[in-house]
């Protein structure tokens, strides 16, 4: 079958000025006025003030185009800008505004290095504070098992952050009913997995940190079309930066999920550490002693949007299915992202099914990570609803895909109008698994696995195909990483079109546990890396008592001294599979009498677990001579004689 494929290139378009139907996340940039008046009422009745100072922390951390104000724009210890005012003596009430216009732009993230994970470099000074445990953003073990077991196997920086990203986004219910009794610290959002943006940003915070990512809180407004018809419909919201080195800080608002960009209708007010320490007012007093000083402080916002520019960063297509198929059936559609340059790429791909097909297989917005001269390929399966046929018939299948941060100028999205149809979810599922590839204009290397993911004595089995589909014969420079193993190696003279496939033995490293591995492909200016890892076990180093309860009851306690084991325990008869539960510190099995035959049984069981960053095998082999009295013999007897009546009966 000829393969068609659909590009799209940007567009922008300036639309007329209407804000009811506004779609936030296709604001290319945002033209808005910004205000802010308050007025500080004073107990002059009690005090008096001498040298009262007063910070205001609500100036938008953007370009100011222009601004009016009658205090003085300042910048405090952490590179925030301020509004302040210091007054020797003050006879009355405190009146201030402070009145600009803002041109608001976001894009994607462009990223010239790629650094390990986890990072072992030093971040600046400005920028430590930010690893830093706080009070809502509390270190929690479970926080950090949680956010570990998420990045099993991943080695570089930015997949990190996207994982960690991405999982907070789906993790939380957003819930505008959910008010705690004060600002909620990471272990109570854990505990009830709801809030909103304060919820999705401190415990997002949380994990970023639990593994050694700087990440720091944003509060300010977002445009939300929610209640009303206008332009001035902003909120108040919060969202996080997380830190690249070499590069910077990098937006990722999980409540709105937009990863690595967010789109021009957030205007960022202040940045710190935690949440308690960004309220929108701060009052500090000097010359008086007290706490009772301030009768209220009053202050009102008002935003508008003026006129915005509409990025329309998206390809819609509509595709036919390559067959007749019935109600309820799935169809698999591949999705590729281009990136021609030579730096990293992050964005959102955002997949908004039309009419009303369901997406089964993924989150609807998903943190892209695209390495310099590479494809990322994305696999999305749509359930096609009830159409109405009797038998089949054929259907018009809807999708709308978008870059968050657009640009089309310089990255192309491409979608495969062969797409896969099927009544069977499991097998889209598995091709949508098994075929993750690694592309680049000249280099293309499939079906990437191993033989299993855990090896005690066995040597791990890595398999691979590469194919040239440049113009030129081809040298490729191959490395494999692992552990304390290096290894090199030269795929010589691939021919134009040449496909090889490859299967690799490795040595196991000497280490145990989780092992992370890099295969890196280098061919003229291109570099292609995937990463991957596999467990090597070990036998406990402590003992495992096995003791005889009944005939058919074991006990198999693990003299671990800790009670975090994860895994599972299972027994084998005769080699055949009689039972399998998830592995205690003390277990009671219980096996079936009927999987015994009469004489001696070899039983087999077979530990399988992991105990904080260590990964076990044990195998435990005993036997049991089973044998019946003279009554139970007499019995079965009798019970198959009247078996063999039963069937020449019903014959």
């Amino acid at each position: 079958m000829k393969k068609m494929v659909f590009l799209l290139l940007l567009i922008p378009a300036a639309f007329g000025l209407e804000c009811y139907s506004l779609d936030t996340k296709t604001i290319g940039s945002a033209f808005m006025n910004y205000s802010v008046t308050g007025e500080v009422d004073l107990n002059f009745n009690e005090f008096t003030f001498e040298n009262f100072s007063f910070t205001f922390k609500g100036v938008p951390q953007t370009a100011l185009q222009d601004y009016a104000t009658n205090g003085m724009i300042s910048t405090d210890g952490i590179n925030n800008t301020i509004l302040f005012f210091n007054q020797p003596e003050i006879t009355e009430n405190l009146k201030w505004y402070f009145n600009t216009s803002l041109l608001v732009s976001y894009s994607d993230e462009k990223v010239e290095k790629n650094v390990e994970f986890p990072y072992t470099g030093v971040f600046p000074d400005n920028v430590k504070k930010y690893l830093n445990f706080t009070k809502t953003a509390n270190e929690d073990l479970r926080i950090k098992i949680l956010t570990n077991n998420l990045l099993a196997g991943v080695t570089d920086y930015l997949t990190a952050i996207a994982i960690i990203s991405e999982f907070t986004a789906y993790y939380i219910d957003y819930n505008l009913s959910y008010f705690p009794s004060s600002s909620a610290t990471a272990t109570e959002i854990y505990n009830v997995k709801k809030g909103v943006c304060d919820e999705f940003s401190t415990f997002s915070i949380s994990m970023y940190r639990s593994v050694g990512i700087p990440a720091r809180y944003v509060s300010g407004y977002v445009y939300t079309n929610i209640g009303g018809d206008g332009c001035t419909n902003f909120e108040p919201h919060s969202w996080t930066e997380v830190y690249i080195p070499d590069h910077g800080w990098v937006s990722v608002d999980t409540t709105y999920k937009e990863f690595f960009w967010i789109n021009s209708a957030h205007i960022p007010l202040y940045k710190n550490d935690d949440l308690l320490d960004i309220s929108s007012i701060y009052l500090q007093r000097r010359g008086s002693e007290g706490n009772n000083f301030l009768n209220k402080n009053s202050y009102t916002f008002n935003i508008e949007i003026m006129d915005y520019e509409k990025t329309e960063s998206t390809l819609d297509i509509n595709v036919k299915a390559p067959r007749e198929i019935g109600q309820d059936s799935y169809l698999l559609v591949n999705v590729s992202i281009i990136n021609p340059t030579n730096y990293w790429v992050l964005d959102t791909l955002i997949s908004t099914p039309i009419k009303t097909v369901e997406l089964i297989n993924s989150n609807a917005s998903i943190p892209l990570v695209v390495a310099p001269m590479q494809t990322m390929i994305k696999y999305f399966i749509f359930k096609i609803p009830d159409l109405g046929c009797s038998t089949a018939c054929y259907s018009d299948a809807n999708f709308k895909f978008s870059l968050g941060g657009g640009e089309y100028d310089s990255r192309i999205i491409k979608i495969d109008s062969e797409i896969e149809s099927s009544n069977n979810l499991e097998e889209l599922l598995a091709i949508a698994k098994e075929d993750e590839r690694l592309i680049s204009p000249d280099l293309l290397v499939s079906e990437i696995k191993f033989n299993k993911n855990k090896f005690l004595e066995q040597k791990p089995v890595l398999s691979f195909s590469v194919k040239n589909i440049g113009n030129s014969m081809a040298n490729i420079n191959m490395t494999i990483m692992y552990g304390d193993v290096l290894l090199t190696e030269t795929i010589e003279n691939l021919l134009i079109n040449e496909q090889r496939n490859y299967e690799k033995e490795l040595n196991l490293p000497s280490e145990k546990g989780l092992i992370n591995l890099s295969l890196k492909f280098d061919f003229q200016n291109t570099s292609l890396m995937h990463n991957s890892s596999f467990i090597v076990l070990k036998s406990p180093e402590y003992n495992i008592n096995v003791e005889q309860l009944s005939n058919f009851s074991y006990s198999i306690a693990l003299d671990s001294g800790d009670d975090s084991l994860a895994g599972t325990i299972r027994a084998t008869i005769n080699n055949k599979e009689a039972i399998s539960k998830e592995i205690q510190k003390n277990n009671v099995i219980d096996l079936n009498e009927d999987d015994f035959r009469q004489g001696v049984n070899n039983i087999r069981f077979v530990l399988d677990y992991s105990q904080g960053d260590e990964y076990y095998f044990k195998t435990i082999d005993v036997s049991y001579n089973y044998s019946l009295t003279l009554m139970e013999k007499i019995t079965r007897f009798f019970e198959s004689i009247i078996n063999i009546f039963k069937i020449l009966l019903s014959a």
